[in-house]
């Protein structure tokens, strides 16, 4: 991940800078976490060779939902196909990275999972801040899904059984593509957000969240709210999973506890796993928990029908 360079992206929260430090606990698990984090292509090289997988699924590279046929345009994703009679659920990922930087590739592993469990995925990039001021992020998420949720019967695709994931800004996004409304476009059947920032007013000097806003949050107020997907939570949203790592340092672990305490008031349903021992880091390079929980959350709540 590179979500702020190794610190906190949101060291101006209104805590003091010390709340916002990692202990010494937090720091040895993340040094015994990083030590096995460099196994891990390795690991992953070894558990399904690309002859495998090009028999399970097909792959189909770049391909466009929105914008201009243009190489510099960021709105393409990639296709995973399974190669079996449909239709088959299916999953929308997003990456993260600030909102600033990233691609799809970091998401490439999820998608190999989430494919060779029987999904249709579409792991997708979008325009990044600060070129690109918020609602762009959101609006190039929800006109992917809105790609997919079209090309569903000739993808061979379940239109009723649709996911989102997403971690770190890419769960932000995710959140805001199931929460917020969707102007009678479709919506996700469930949402996986892992180490999501949920609600932005918190962090109203932080540098990263002007970059994506266009300002701070005491000059534009109205807009840091809108960008929180916990302004967005109504009693009609789909399920949402949220993970997080007790010790993310980086987008407190309070935010998907928040998240979590008002879509349960609402009546919604929703979990939250949290990681222990896990950064904001580790829980994302280190996943193998949180991705079973998320399996076993998308077969009951998209069961095949």
């Amino acid at each position: 991940m590179r979500f702020g360079q190794g610190r906190n992206i949101f060291a101006a929260r209104r805590e003091s800078a010390a709340a916002g430090r990692p202990s010494s606990l937090a720091m040895m698990a993340l040094a015994r976490h990083s030590r096995i984090a460099l196994l891990l292509p390795l690991l992953l090289a070894a558990c399904l060779g690309s002859a495998d997988r090009a028999a399970c699924y097909s792959v189909t590279e770049a391909v466009r939902y929105d914008g201009v046929l243009d190489s510099g345009d960021e709105r393409v994703g990639d296709l995973y196909r399974p190669r079996r009679a449909g239709p088959s659920p299916a999953v929308l990922i997003v990456h993260g990275g600030s909102w600033q930087r990233g691609s799809r590739s970091e998401m490439t592993r999820f998608a190999h999972r989430f494919a060779e469990a029987g999904y249709v995925v579409f792991n997708v990039d979008y325009r990044l801040a600060p070129q690109h001021h918020h609602p762009a992020q959101r609006d190039d998420v929800r006109a992917a899904f809105r790609w997919l949720h079209a090309h569903a019967r000739v993808l061979g695709v379940d239109p009723d059984r649709i996911a989102v994931m997403g971690y770190s800004a890419g769960a932000h996004l995710a959140l805001l593509l199931g929460l917020a409304d969707a102007h009678g476009g479709p919506r996700p059947n469930a949402v996986i957000a892992g180490g999501a920032p949920c609600d932005l007013t918190e962090y109203p000097d932080s540098p990263t969240l002007a970059a994506l806003i266009g300002g701070s949050g005491n000059e534009l107020p109205d807009r840091y709210a809108d960008a929180s997907p916990i302004s967005h939570v109504t009693g009609d949203d789909p399920p949402v999973l949220l993970y997080h790592g007790s010790l993310d340092w980086i987008v407190d672990v309070e935010q998907s506890r928040r998240l979590l305490a008002k879509l349960h008031a609402a009546g919604v349903r929703a979990e939250l796993f949290e990681e222990p021992w896990a950064g904001h880091a580790t829980a994302f390079l280190l996943d193998g928990d949180s991705f079973r929980v998320s399996l076993a959350f998308l077969a009951a709540q998209m069961p095949a029908r």
